[in-house]
């Protein structure tokens, strides 16, 4: 199994080098199950003619919606859990900034909690002001 995050940065020979190697059959059955992860941009580039040959060999495709407001406080809980903290860092109006910045995606609804603990680490405080996070 071969599993490639960011696959959107990956240039197009080497896509078709994996493509190639997903060719190689024993007995009806591959041996290598190859996945992508990405974001939407790997699915707009696998809709380019040039990459028809490597959309044909696609099994299986699953595209995760973005998350919902709710969704993100309890994902940006669970992370802030996860890294020792024990009080709210954001307020609800700071948590739906978050959610409007980064209208569901994962990337970004990552990038500035991250940043914003960082932060908060660094000057000791209890909670991110919203003023403070949006220069985050």
């Amino acid at each position: 199994m071969v599993v490639i995050d960011n696959a959107h940065v990956l240039p197009e020979p080497t896509l078709q080098e994996l493509r190639l190697l997903t060719n190689i059959a024993m007995e009806s059955t591959c041996p290598m199950a190859l996945i992508l992860v990405d974001q939407p941009p790997l699915r707009d580039m696998l809709r380019l003619s040039c990459y028809d040959h490597i959309t044909q060999r696609l099994t299986v495709r699953y595209h995760m919606r973005g998350l919902t407001a709710p969704e993100t406080r309890e994902y940006i809980a669970h992370h802030l859990k996860v890294a020792g903290r024990t009080s709210p860092l954001f307020t609800p109006e700071a948590i739906e900034e978050i959610f409007q910045y980064a209208r569901g995606g994962f990337g970004k609804e990552k990038c500035v909690p991250v940043r914003s603990w960082g932060c908060c680490q660094i000057s000791r405080c209890r909670a991110l002001p919203l003023s403070e996070m949006k220069e985050i």
